[in-house]
């Protein structure tokens, strides 16, 4: 879907149904990522819209954030997740932010390349 839209070059991993991570809710997607940005899954913060999403983050140890732009709404997203907003905008007035201010890994710390963050997607499953 990336590449039908013409965005995938902004991203260097990819995470989705088949990928070979397996499938959510599994742990493999969230811990796939963690792994490529070497970051531990705690510091992820897995965004979804789904309690497939969710329970996904929950199994691998990440942040589980509802968002409620899709079919579920706050009330079933919210025992789930450790935080409900209603839309993506929203994620950057979390408290998780503030692992933002940690001490990066020591390969980021000291210069060594490492991969970005902000150029990996885990893609929901498709209904």
């Amino acid at each position: 879907h990336a590449r039908a839209a013409g965005i995938d070059r902004y991203f260097d991993f990819y995470a989705g149904y088949d990928s070979g991570y397996g499938a959510k809710p599994g742990p493999g997607m969230v811990t796939a990522f963690a792994d490529h940005c070497q970051v531990p899954p705690e510091r992820v913060a897995m965004v979804g819209d789904s309690l497939h999403d969710l329970h996904a983050a929950r199994s691998a140890g990440a942040i589980a954030i509802g968002v409620t732009t899709g079919l579920a709404g706050a009330e079933k997203l919210g025992p789930h997740a450790d935080h409900v907003v209603d839309a993506l905008a929203e994620t950057l007035r979390l408290p998780f932010i503030a692992l933002a201010s940690q001490p990066l890994p020591r390969h980021q710390a000291e210069g060594e390349d490492a991969p970005s963050p902000s150029k990996a997607s885990i893609p929901s499953t498709p209904a």
